[in-house]
């Protein structure tokens, strides 16, 4: 009889200090819709989910900004200023980095999980 206690799965927690292996496929990833501000929510996918560690920002009910395996992201397309607030705060360690995306292209990532 083995002794030894089973140790639970390494799950990756999330948040705005990413660490640049968070796509390592020994993490899980849960799926979950979080508030992580004032009219502002996180939406993580799972690598089974149809995209490998894909992190969105929620301004409001718009996708605006996230994080893939190339980085940090955001969109091209000018909202209200709130908005413009939200991205920045989400973004605040690679505001800088981040590259500038289609709205189109953030929907189609939305559109791929399944």
């Amino acid at each position: 009889m083995n002794t030894e206690a089973a140790k639970p799965p390494k799950v990756w927690n999330f948040n705005r200090n990413r660490n640049p292996h968070f796509f390592d496929n020994h993490y899980i990833m849960k799926t979950e819709l979080k508030d992580i501000g004032s009219n502002m929510k996180e939406l993580l996918v799972t690598p089974d989910s149809g995209i490998q560690g894909l992190c969105l920002l929620f301004s409001y009910e718009t996708p605006v900004a996230g994080w893939d395996k190339e980085g940090a992201f955001k969109t091209e397309k000018k909202f209200s200023a709130t908005t413009t607030k939200h991205i920045n705060k989400y973004l605040e360690l690679a505001a800088d980095s981040a590259r500038t995306v289609t709205q189109e292209w953030i929907i189609e990532q939305l559109a791929k999980i399944k």
